[in-house]
């Protein structure tokens, strides 16, 4: 079984529905989770819910290494900082 894909674009809170939240939320409104403190989204889920991904916006998880970026990653990682994307 491969491990998920997930994106640094979207969270995850607590709630049991409609728990995918853009990075540019730091906090949900019906649970308070705190966007530093919860996982980030997989991409499928994100992409069933209806929302939108920027192009090759991906990044592999590790069961090692949940944290570990691949040397394109880390380069996209860069760009994201550059064009001021937090997350």
């Amino acid at each position: 079984m491969s491990e998920p894909k997930l994106t640094l674009e979207y969270w995850d809170c607590e709630c049991e529905t409609d728990y995918i939240h853009p990075v540019s939320e730091d906090i949900c409104p019906v649970c308070d989770a705190m966007r530093v403190e919860q996982p980030l989204s997989h991409i499928n889920e994100v992409i069933e819910a209806g929302f939108e991904l920027m192009q090759d916006e991906t990044w592999h998880t590790s069961s090692e290494n949940p944290y570990l970026l691949t040397g394109d990653e880390l380069g996209r990682t860069e760009q994201r900082r550059k064009a001021g994307i937090n997350w």
